[in-house]
């Protein structure tokens, strides 16, 4: 059995607490901007380091927000009251819940090329690619989530001050 990596992320009940002052919808929408630009570098790697075959695994490699049924049957128990950052995704609020997936948006043929079969060998592409991506994501994402925010303040403010210029 392997050993888990830990990996310490500070700072999260304040990230939580400029995300709450912004909404639930644009602090979802800054979650989701930050996961986004913060995943790419870990896709572009997988999708690299892929078997090519047909180029079917490759172009399939996507981040998303849209889980698939058996990922939301999973994550639905994991929504609680703390606040957490995990490989799939980023729990600012109890109320704000943000899910990122990275991966084949194919079938179990991907799953086979990872972990390999009875009758073929494993060709990881995506753990890789995780192992070497982590700290570097995690970076990125702290310091994406604090440009959004500051950026999502400031469209606040100018949509604040057009109201009280309007009254």
């Amino acid at each position: 059995m392997m050993a888990k990596d830990v990996i310490r992320v500070e700072g999260l009940s304040e990230v939580a607490a400029a995300l709450s002052e912004l909404g639930k919808a644009t602090g979802k929408n800054v979650v989701r901007r930050a996961m986004l630009k913060a995943l790419a570098p870990l896709r572009d790697q997988a999708a690299a380091a892929a078997p090519n075959l047909t180029g079917g695994l490759r172009r399939s490699l996507q981040i998303s927000a849209k889980l698939s049924g058996r990922q939301q049957s999973v994550h639905k128990a994991d929504i609680g009251a703390q606040t957490v950052m995990t490989a799939e995704g980023f729990r600012s609020t109890p109320q704000t819940v943000v899910f990122m997936f990275v991966g084949p948006m194919g079938g179990p043929k991907s799953i086979v090329q990872e972990f390999g079969s009875v009758h073929v060998s494993p060709k990881p592409y995506l753990r890789p690619a995780w192992d070497s991506n982590a700290k570097p994501m995690l970076d990125t994402i702290a310091g994406e989530l604090w440009a959004e925010i500051e950026k999502a303040r400031a469209r606040l403010a100018r949509k604040a001050a057009k109201i009280a210029a309007g009254l």
